[in-house]
């Protein structure tokens, strides 16, 4: 077993919190005898370093207690710590009892609106599974936190159920609880969790389509080249001059790209009627710009009304 990470963390009771005072350098046995509990919540994490993993977990800790390495103020481990050892990307916690270390269960405590399962979960429904579960063991592997089932009826009788955090399954069912073989199967299921994460990233937006006119019209006369500029002269905003070029005639189908706007400040709404395209207005320089979505309604409106004029004009003269 070669991959995970190699590491060690030092967690002490937090001196801000009152009811850590009682808990203080008091033995494994006297939590227990008054049922208090060991978790993360009422710890700091003091140190934290990379270390040897061929080292057992008692060599580490004669090691802390000799000094901390130097960046920890010369501190030492002492009674009530905890000590997390992540071996191989695997990660037990051990409280630091006077003459040994007691492993511990569910001492990270990370609560999730994601997770259904706890190290105090019980009476737990399992699918496709008949009778209640509860929670013998858990473990951390690579960062994620798993739990070994037990049917609440026939307890070590019958093979345990391996469920991550949000009771989903992630092994076979085995007898002989977190061996290699199904820590093997549980990092190959994480594996897989992560591949399926990475495909169902959401693509980028998809392109917005152009905006189209609910009324359709039979005839297919081209719209004119548009220009829309700020109005120098006047107060109320902007001018919109629906605009025909020298080289393009009412019956041609070749279009000119519509002119963009620059930034306008206080727009408002043109009053004013149509204006009728001429020869002066035909030679007006472009402006560069894009036209802001919230005008393109009424230059559409523009547009079909001119349309239609033309059209009329048409008919006239057959």
């Amino acid at each position: 077993m070669s991959e995970g990470l190699n590491q060690y963390v030092v967690y002490r009771l937090k001196r801000t919190l009152r009811e850590t005072r009682v808990l203080r350098h008091q033995s494994f046995q006297y939590l227990q005898k008054y049922q208090m509990k060991v978790i993360s919540d009422l710890y700091d994490q003091i140190y934290l370093s990379e270390f040897d993993p061929s080292l057992s977990p008692l060599q580490l800790r004669r090691q802390l207690e000799k000094e901390l390495p130097a960046d920890s103020a010369g501190e030492t481990l002492a009674i009530s710590d905890v000590l997390a050892i992540t071996r191989y990307g695997i990660t037990s916690a051990y409280y630091v009892d006077p003459d040994k270390l007691v492993s511990l269960t569910g001492f990270f405590h990370v609560p999730s609106s994601r997770e259904l399962l706890t190290p105090e979960t019980t009476d737990f429904q399992i699918e496709g599974r008949p009778g209640t579960w509860l929670v013998a063991e858990d473990i951390w592997i690579d960062g994620n936190h798993f739990f070994l089932m037990q049917n609440q009826f026939f307890g070590r009788k019958a093979a345990c159920a391996v469920l991550d955090s949000r009771g989903h399954p992630a092994a076979e069912d085995t007898t002989n609880g977190f061996s290699d073989a199904v820590i093997k199967q549980i990092r190959e299921y994480i594996h897989g969790q992560n591949s399926e994460n990475k495909n169902s990233v959401p693509d980028e937006s998809p392109e917005l389509e152009p905006i189209q006119s609910s009324e359709t019209d039979e005839r297919s006369d081209p719209l004119p080249a548009i220009e829309i500029v700020p109005d120098h002269t006047a107060s109320e905003g902007l001018t919109l001059e629906l605009k025909v070029t020298e080289n393009q005639k009412p019956d041609s189908g070749d279009l000119e790209p519509v002119s963009n706007l620059g930034p306008v400040l206080n727009p408002e709404p043109d009053s004013r009627p149509n204006p009728v395209p001429d020869e002066n207005k035909q030679k007006k320089k472009r402006r560069s710009g894009k036209v802001p979505l919230r005008y393109r309604s009424s230059v559409l409106e523009r547009l079909r009304k001119y349309q239609m004029k033309l059209a009329k004009e048409r008919r006239k003269k057959e």
